[in-house]
C-alpha cells in the first residue's frame, strides 16, 4: 500500500470514528494536492516526484524557490523544479544550490516564508482564483483599525 493510501485510510478511520460521517473524507486533501494547489500545478506531477523518492518537504521547497525567487510558473516552473531536485539529489544543500544559481542562500528561506503565508491565506479563504490576496491593507492594530 502506498504512503498516500495509508494516509487516506487513516483519515477515513478517524473521520468515521469522530464524526460518524464520510463527508469530511471527500474534502480531505493529500499532501500532493496541497502542494499542487499552492503552485498551480497538476497533483500528478507532485505524486510522480514523490514516487521517485523526493520528500514532500523537498518538493515544496523546490517549487517555493522556483516560483518565488526565480519568478517562474507553468511549464517553466516544472522544468526548473526538476533540475533543482536533481541538484538536491546529487547531495547539494539548498544554500549551495541558491549560490550556484546566483541567489543568496537567504532566498530559499524567504521563498518558503512567502509560500507559508500564502498557505495560511488559502486556509482562511483569502485568495482569489488568480492566487492574489483579496484582502486590502496591512495587518490590523490592537483596536482593529
Amino acid at each position: 500500500m502506498s504512503k498516500s493510501k495509508k494516509t487516506l485510510f487513516a483519515v477515513a478511520v478517524v473521520t468515521t470514528l469522530t464524526l460518524g460521517s464520510l463527508v469530511p473524507l471527500v474534502l480531505a486533501e493529500t499532501p500532493a494536492e496541497k502542494i499542487a494547489k499552492l503552485f498551480g500545478i497538476d497533483p500528478a506531477v507532485v505524486v510522480s516526484l514523490y514516487e521517485q523518492g523526493y520528500s514532500y518537504g523537498n518538493i515544496k521547497t523546490t517549487y517555493a524557490f522556483a516560483s518565488v525567487a526565480m519568478g517562474l510558473s507553468g511549464n517553466d516552473l516544472n522544468k526548473e523544479a526538476a533540475e533543482l531536485l536533481e541538484m538536491k539529489a546529487s547531495g547539494m544543500g539548498w544554500g549551495k544550490i541558491a549560490k550556484e544559481l546566483g541567489y543568496p542562500p537567504s532566498a530559499i528561506g524567504q521563498s518558503i516564508a512567502e509560500i507559508r503565508s500564502k498557505e495560511r491565506s488559502l486556509q482562511r479563504g483569502e485568495f482569489s482564483k488568480t492566487g492574489h490576496s483579496e484582502e486590502k491593507g496591512g495587518p490590523k492594530g490592537r483596536r482593529g483599525r
